[in-house]
């Protein structure tokens, strides 16, 4: 059975980088072909949904980065009108199309990457960057052959700043406006790679008369996204870690460090998008029963290894 495959020379680019590589036939019986041609594309999509009343509403918008098409042999595409005419000219001509010869068939090609693309990322809630090679022979009067090929994209960032992190927050209870819970979290920088150990220092002092029954840490990924000048705001929780055997007496100060292994799967962090950013906190929440936990986010920005592509698909 005949087939067509798309290789290219390395598995994640970052924006102004050279895409090389090979579309390749695998051909049991000659074929006529109008040409073999390969599509170059990015893009990205904001999506979401809201519920007024009884009627939901979707939210949505689609921005290309880049949509090229070459042609590696043969003719290029005609214009849909085009098409019939060419079919018709090729029933009174066998020597209209060129004729691809069954065996094994690789044709070149390279495309440079646009300047600061973002990078590719996919949301469980239908929000994407997405690049992708198709590449296609153009058979008259029959299916064409077709193949697509994604892309990984990965944002180049400074990733020099070391300085330390930090963020606290404060809560107070029914009856007990003079006792505070009060929580702060550091760490010892901002910047990571997903999968990645580091360390979360937390002080909390409890001058209330509440009781925390758990710490949970957790990462947690925001997606910024824009419809037709609206923002709209998702986030999603990772679990990371949790803690249950620490004490908390009464009007004293707690220091401690707990270990945290960031999750692999997470994508990184996408500043430069339009119409859909993303970007993490580590989150500390005291579980405290019978009242609203209280949390304390740092930010936290994840970086890509070339080599070593984020998402779900490092898990």
């Amino acid at each position: 059975m005949s087939s067509i495959s798309i290789r290219t020379d390395k598995d994640d680019y970052t924006g102004g980088e050279l895409v090389i590589g090979a579309v390749v036939l695998e051909l049991d019986e000659p074929i006529p072909a109008r040409g073999v041609r390969i599509r170059f594309s990015g893009s990205e999509r904001a999506l979401w949904s809201a519920a007024p009343g009884r009627d939901q509403s979707n939210y949505v918008d689609e921005r290309k980065l880049f949509d090229t098409e070459e042609t590696l042999l043969g003719k290029p595409s005609l214009a849909f009108g085009e098409v019939l005419k060419d079919a018709l000219k090729g029933l009174f001509s066998k020597d209209h199309y060129q004729v691809i010869k069954a065996g094994t068939h690789e044709y070149s090609f390279s495309f440079e990457l646009p300047e600061g693309l973002p990078g590719d990322y996919e949301s469980p809630r239908g929000s994407s960057i997405r690049y992708e090679l198709t590449a296609y022979v153009d058979v008259p009067l029959r299916i064409d052959l077709e193949a697509c090929k994604r892309l990984t994209v990965y944002e180049t960032a400074d990733q020099s700043d070391v300085e330390p992190a930090g963020a606290d927050h404060s809560r107070t209870f029914m009856f007990e406006a003079s006792a505070p819970l009060d929580l702060s979290v550091a760490l010892d920088r901002q910047h990571f790679v997903p999968g990645e150990s580091t360390s979360c220092h937390v002080t909390v002092c409890n001058k209330s008369s509440k009781t925390i029954e758990a710490i949970h840490l957790l990462v947690r990924q925001i997606e910024d996204l824009v419809v037709d000048g609206i923002a709209h705001e998702n986030s999603f929780d990772v679990p990371a870690t949790k803690v249950r055997d620490r004490e908390f007496p009464q009007g004293e100060s707690v220091d401690f460090d707990i270990p945290v292994e960031l999750p692999k799967h997470l994508y990184a962090s996408i500043p430069s998008g339009v119409l859909v950013k993303v970007r993490y906190q580590l989150v500390v929440k005291l579980d405290i029963p019978w009242a609203r936990d209280l949390e304390v986010g740092v930010p936290l920005v994840l970086h890509e290894k070339a080599g070593m592509p984020s998402g779900p698909t490092a898990a």
